[in-house]
């Protein structure tokens, strides 16, 4: 994360000054809910892609844990705007946006929250080389039609850092539902290909409704490749020819195996086609095609 400038309700400040009350909800619950929306360098201009959509989730978590948003979707297009000025965008940043309480406050409690504008430098995870993901199940049950997977907030990823921490075998877990229907990885959405159609879980198999996720299906609709979103359940993976994992951050990720016994095609066709759509979508070919989907900074 920088240590620079970030922007706080607007204005800039240096990260290393930022004040937060130890007996705040967000440090003594963990009440905080995070944005991530893709914003990328084509040529000199910077890009964000369905920005609207990204709000709106933003406003739903808010929402969801009784927390006032302290801006509309204009001001905070605004304040980005401004954040990049006084923040030369690289390639390698992916901006974030926290909503948490840096005041004293209940768990019950009225929550007066602030907004910041951060980035991450992601440029470290590329140099990982990590083109494929080696996933395990996870040893949580999540649970069908909670509509908690929906929002974006820290609190989710307890649980991956408690299975994965020191662990050098596995990228990654993948939650299962009590239905044993397979729900999400924990900071990405996931596809299986079987011949020439495209997998997913339903939003109601306990996962978020992720706007990469949204992006997949969309090509594939467009581009008329067999797309079916349903439950689907772990003991029928290995009749799949392929899987990936797809995320903001990350974009299209190959998932090698799962659980070491469940093996997938990484250079599979229909994948490799898929990569594709998805990389023209952000190219200055995609940018004019999809216009209505992007916000020129």
């Amino acid at each position: 994360m920088d240590n620079g400038k970030i922007s706080t309700d607007g204005a800039l400040v240096n990260n290393k000054n930022i004040e937060v009350n130890i007996s705040s909800a967000s440090i003594r619950y963990g009440i905080s809910v995070f944005e991530a929306p893709k914003m990328f360098l084509l040529g000199s201009d910077i890009y964000i892609f369905r920005f609207q959509d990204y709000f709106n989730r933003l406003k739903t978590s808010c929402k969801f844990l009784n927390i006032e948003l302290p801006l509309d979707s204009n001001k905070l297009l605004y304040d980005i705007k401004k954040f990049i000025e006084f923040v030369p965008w690289q390639e390698s940043y992916a901006l974030r946006i926290n909503v948490f309480c840096p005041y004293e406050s209940e768990l019950l409690g009225e929550v007066e929250c602030t907004l910041t504008l951060s980035y991450l430098d992601i440029g470290i995870r590329s140099k990982s080389g990590v083109s494929s993901k080696v996933i395990k199940r996870s040893n949580l049950i999540r649970t069908s039609n909670n509509n908690l997977y929906m929002i974006k907030s820290p609190s989710h990823y307890i649980n991956a850092r408690k299975e994965l921490y020191s662990d050098i075998e596995f990228d990654d877990i993948l939650y299962v539902n009590e239905k044993e229907n397979i729900c999400e990885l924990s900071r990405s959405n996931i596809f299986l290909i079987k011949d020439r159609t495209v997998y997913t879980p339903d939003l109601g198999s306990g996962i978020l409704d992720g706007i990469t996720r949204k992006l997949i299906i969309d090509l594939c609709q467009e581009h008329n490749i067999l797309i079916e979103i349903k439950e689907l359940n772990y003991s029928k993976l290995s009749d799949f020819d392929s899987a990936f994992c797809v995320g903001t951050t990350n974009g299209i990720t190959p998932i090698r195996n799962i659980d070491k016994n469940i093996h997938f095609d990484t250079n599979n066709l229909l994948l490799a086609e898929i990569v594709n759509y998805y990389k023209e979508v952000f190219s200055k070919k995609g940018v004019e095609k999809y216009k209505e989907w992007f916000v020129k900074l």
